[in-house]
């Protein structure tokens, strides 16, 4: 098994781009189900907007196999227009 950072940054990059997924299935992957703040395998929490000014979802990934761990955490918000 043989993965780096610069992979993980490569899938959060293309997970912000509509190339890898369309923008409708990414509203489905990060929908959370109907088990607590679980969406398709991320973990979805909103983070209260005391903590930082403004509303937060934090989306999470965590896996691992044999001593070997990974974890991406994604931080969205919405962009006034």
């Amino acid at each position: 098994m043989y993965s780096t950072v610069r992979d993980l940054d490569i899938w959060d990059e293309a997970l912000y781009l509509k190339q890898l997924i369309s923008e409708n299935m990414k509203q489905k992957m990060f929908q959370i189900s109907q088990f607590k703040n679980y969406a398709y395998g991320w973990e979805v929490n909103d983070i209260p907007v005391f903590e930082f000014g403004k509303k937060l979802t934090s989306i999470t990934h965590g896996g691992g196999i044999n001593a070997f761990n990974s974890s991406i955490t994604r931080i969205l918000f919405k962009v006034r227009a």
